[in-house]
């Protein structure tokens, strides 16, 4: 048998592209690229920092919690709904972060959406969560004098300038 070479044209590249991939002969666009839906990873990696820092200060001071809701005017049923409804954001956080792993573990990186930026965000706030303040102080100690007088200045004038004690708030309710 004998194949016969000719210069291919624009037609039987035309005619090729449409039997290979006729959505892209029709739009001009691969139907195959997936495209990552993630536009803001910046917003989703605050939105987890917030998330799980909310949820690991509740998991801490449940005993401070409990101890707030019973120095204020709520009924003994109003406290255990509060303490209900904190309970079930815990768990409810706990199955959403599983979720969210296995989508980082499983899924391909351009289907896995926001799950990667709620992760690290969430892991940000985990390590600030639970580091000791002697390695913040050792932290602070290790900055040049200058930097570290201007952070201890800008956390005093904080704390006096709004005249509120964050140690000392509580959870009242009005009758």
């Amino acid at each position: 048998m004998r194949y016969s070479i000719r210069k291919q044209t624009r037609q039987d590249f035309d005619a090729r592209v449409r039997r290979l991939d006729p959505h892209y002969a029709r739009t001009g666009q691969s139907s195959g690229a997936a495209k990552s839906r993630n536009r803001s990873p910046l917003v989703w990696s605050v939105f987890g920092f917030v998330w799980i820092y909310v949820t690991a200060s509740v998991a801490r001071n449940q005993a401070f919690l409990r101890d707030s809701l019973a120095q204020g005017n709520l009924s003994s049923d109003a406290q255990y709904a509060v303490m209900a409804g904190l309970g079930a954001m815990l768990a409810i956080s706990a199955v959403m972060v599983l979720w969210h792993l296995s989508r980082v573990l499983v899924r391909r990186r351009e289907r896995r959406g926001a799950s990667t930026p709620i992760l690290c965000g969430g892991a940000l706030a985990l390590a600030l969560c639970y580091t000791p303040p002697s390695v913040l102080e050792n932290g602070l100690q290790m900055l040049d004098p200058n930097t570290s007088k201007l952070l201890r200045t800008a956390q005093n004038t904080v704390s006096d300038g709004m005249g509120i004690d964050l140690g000392s708030v509580s959870f009242t309710s009005l009758n």
